[in-house]
């Protein structure tokens, strides 16, 4: 079989119904028609185009962390999301290392940007993976840390002057959770 790099890869599957092949592992980024041969000499077109591209890395995600409950937008921002742009239906987000891990769908890609939810996990912090084809899941060195939301039992002052300044103490229980960037707002 030809992968329309004009390298040729032999067959690892091959019945009536069906052939499988790898992609050639020097192909450049880019778009290829591919080719079949039975002989490895007459060659036809299958008449589909197959897309090679560079896999992600260098990434960071924002945020860090997010309810065990899940549903936490994450924003993945780097390269290589660009030959998919728009293209959801073949991008996952995988929630952990394990083949078995929970996935999700991206609600958003763009040429530097990936926001995909997150799943309802444990408390902890589960390695992250994206498969830009369903398949192939890259890995991204990521990590993604659950946590339990807080108890808030008092806040005091509960007021304050409109110019800000005012230090107010929120007292409760599970702040240490996930504190890489507790703030007050809304």
């Amino acid at each position: 079989a030809a992968n329309g790099t004009g390298h040729e890869t032999p067959a690892l599957e091959l019945s009536d119904s069906h052939v499988v092949c790898r992609s050639h592992p020097k192909a450049s980024s880019g778009v290829r028609e591919l080719f079949l041969s039975l002989n490895g000499v007459d060659y036809g077109s299958t008449g589909v185009l197959y897309k090679y591209y560079s896999q992600l890395a260098d990434l960071s995600l924002s945020p860090t962390g997010g309810l065990v409950g899940g549903g936490t937008l994450v924003t993945f921002i780097g390269h290589g999301f660009d030959a998919f742009f728009g293209a959801l239906n073949d991008t996952l987000c995988r929630w952990g290392n394990a083949t078995h891990s929970p996935v999700t769908a991206p609600v958003s890609i763009q040429p530097t940007t990936l926001i995909c939810p997150t799943v309802a996990q444990p408390p902890g912090s589960v390695d992250v993976f994206i498969a830009l084809n369903k398949i192939d899941y890259a890995n991204l060195d990521l990590d993604f840390k659950y946590y339990v939301a807080p108890s808030f039992s008092s806040v005091s002052p509960t007021l304050g002057a409109s110019s800000g300044g005012v230090r107010v103490t929120i007292s409760g229980r599970g702040f240490l959770g996930f504190t890489e960037d507790a703030s007050l707002g809304r």
